[in-house]
């Protein structure tokens, strides 16, 4: 479990749908996710939030757990009934127990985010999202904010590729040409880009004496578009 400081954004205003009145689908990225639930949970007096704290080892007894957590200042330890462990397919607390994150990741291709500014609305008339189904050329579009935010646009790649990000910016130019017909590298601006592995696991159990796994500590499914 690794945490970092982070300036925390307000959320933008997520523009209504055609029909509803409200976002016919939201998609909040991990930093905008985070802040929202940061929000939240600080309303409480009884939760504390720390970061630069990187959990290191877990030991339990029948009645409690403690953790070894490495910070700033040293190690520390902390002592609580129950730990629940949400940090993600790299999750430190499934690994410290040992328990066995089953599956596979996909050998044959690599999804890429990019979040670019472009105007898919007025282009392409795309509301709010857009599924791309190709043989080769798929992808994901959805917006995430108001007009001034960028949209993200997912899709994959063959795995062996050079996935830095010199070259992945520099083949984007030639996979926007497809995704974005008529538009030139000045129509649009690419704001970020990340590689990411495509996985189908899940580990073999969620609770170990005290301690749970949730979310994508516990199971990851990454959806795959086949001919």
């Amino acid at each position: 479990m690794q945490w970092r400081n982070i300036n925390f954004e307000p959320l933008a205003t997520i523009p209504s749908g055609p029909t509803s009145g409200l976002p016919e689908v939201i998609f909040l990225g991990q930093h905008d996710f985070a802040a929202v639930v940061l929000k939240h949970i600080t309303k409480y007096s009884n939760i504390n939030v720390h970061f630069n704290h990187k959990l290191v080892g877990i030991q339990q007894s029948d009645d409690q757990v403690t953790a070894l957590l490495t910070t700033p200042d040293g190690e520390t330890f902390v002592t609580a009934d129950y730990v629940i462990g949400c940090d993600g397919t790299g999750s430190s607390v499934r690994r410290c127990l040992c328990i066995p994150y089953e599956g596979f990741t996909w050998p044959d291709f690599r999804f890429v985010a990019t979040n670019v500014h472009y105007d898919f609305e007025k282009k392409h008339g795309i509301n709010d999202v857009s599924f791309i189904v190709d043989p080769e050329d798929w992808a994901i579009i959805v917006r995430t904010g108001n007009d001034a935010a960028p949209w993200r646009v997912c899709y994959g790649e063959r795995y062996g590729l050079d996935f830095s990000q010199e070259a992945i910016r520099q083949r984007v130019k030639e996979k926007y040409k497809k995704l974005l017909p008529g538009a030139s590298p000045e129509d649009y601006k690419v704001e970020l880009v990340s590689p990411y592995y495509a996985h189908q696991r899940c580990a073999k159990q969620y609770v170990k004496g005290r301690v749970i796994l949730c979310g994508d500590a516990a199971h990851v499914l990454s959806l795959r578009i086949v001919k």
